[in-house]
């Protein structure tokens, strides 16, 4: 049986929750006025998105206003409903995603891939969640997830449907500037033909996520740009050319900000991976009719690091973030034990 889906597609103000909760619900009330029975909510869609101390402070209870807002959002409009949002659970903070029924039950993965400079600030979760709910088995991964063939090995055969949040910063289309001082890594070919593949990172890994799976997936992703100071700043010459790196340092130093636009492009895929319908990088809201449940003959478990097929750019990108790993989770537990 066919369940109609919904991708919202939405920009958020860092840490103006209350704002970010009301955009959205405008945007939920549309994908409800055109059916929708499931609807998923790009990754932070209620905190925004950046690389400063306020994520320390900002990150919510499971029962703060952004899972209370899904929880009851859900029952109003008679629908499922996943969003992303920081959470503390214990004593350590996770990036989320809920998952709300109708009668007010609830479901949460915990991020496992967590991403780059995210590792200053939260920790990676270990399990994969699967929702058992009316519409059937729904599985939940999130943004930089996307790309890796493990979740996929771990939910193959056991998820009717896929729910993704994502809110990826672009970093190869990055402004970099310190007051009135503005350098273009966009202007360089590099740039250009980073920024060309980073996107399709995400584009291709929601097909190969749909193919290895065999069910169809919904993916919600971030509009916008992030204007973000970056920790641990010379790192981020990694991904970039070196003669773009030194004039940063040779022009800013350490203390320089980056805008950065966010990979837009929300979509609904079928088992298949053929793409129902997509957007561009407006918000707004993308509506399919999917039919939810994993085939009988599974296709063989992906193999590897990746789903995505590997490049220089993509190398480049796993080992700054292997490294910020490494690092950030080390800062994560000093700063615990402290």
């Amino acid at each position: 049986m066919d369940i109609r889906v919904a991708a919202v597609q939405m920009d958020a103000r860092p840490w103006a929750t209350d704002e970010n909760l009301a955009h959205a619900a405008r945007l939920v009330e549309q994908a409800v006025g055109h059916g929708a029975q499931l609807v998923v909510l790009p990754e932070m869609f209620s905190s925004g998105y950046e690389y400063t101390g306020r994520n320390l402070t900002g990150v919510e209870p499971l029962d703060g206003p952004t899972g209370t807002w899904l929880i009851e959002t859900a029952r109003q409009h008679n629908i499922h409903l996943m969003g992303s949002f920081p959470a503390r659970m214990g004593r350590d903070q996770y990036i989320v995603a809920m998952l709300a029924e109708p009668s007010g039950r609830r479901w949460v993965y915990r991020k496992n891939h967590v991403a780059l400079w995210e590792n200053i600030y939260y920790r990676r979760g270990s399990d994969v969640c699967i929702a058992d709910t009316d519409l059937g088995r729904i599985g939940m991964i999130l943004c930089w997830d996307i790309i890796y063939a493990d979740l996929a090995r771990r939910q193959q055969g056991q998820v009717d449907l896929l729910c993704i949040g994502s809110s990826p910063p672009n970093f190869f289309a990055s402004k970099v500037y310190q007051g009135q001082t503005t350098l273009c890594f966009t202007d360089h070919r590099f740039g250009r033909e980073g920024a060309k593949e980073a996107a399709a990172w995400f584009f291709e890994g929601t097909r190969r996520q749909a193919q290895a799976l065999g069910v169809p997936v919904v993916h919600a992703l971030r509009t916008g740009a992030m204007d973000s100071p970056l920790p641990y700043p010379l790192l981020s010459g990694l991904i970039t050319p070196p003669g773009f790196a030194w004039r940063v340092l040779r022009q800013m130093g350490f203390k320089y900000r980056v805008r950065v636009p966010f990979i837009a492009h929300s979509l609904i895929a079928d088992r298949t991976g053929q793409v129902l319908v997509s957007l561009g990088t407006e918000e707004g809201v993308a509506v399919a009719d999917v039919q939810p449940g994993a085939p009988e003959q599974l296709p063989l478990p992906p193999r590897g690091r990746t789903l995505v097929p590997g490049s220089w750019f993509l190398m480049q990108t796993l080992f700054l973030h292997d490294v910020l790993t490494l690092l950030g989770s080390l800062r994560y537990r000093a700063r615990r034990r402290g």
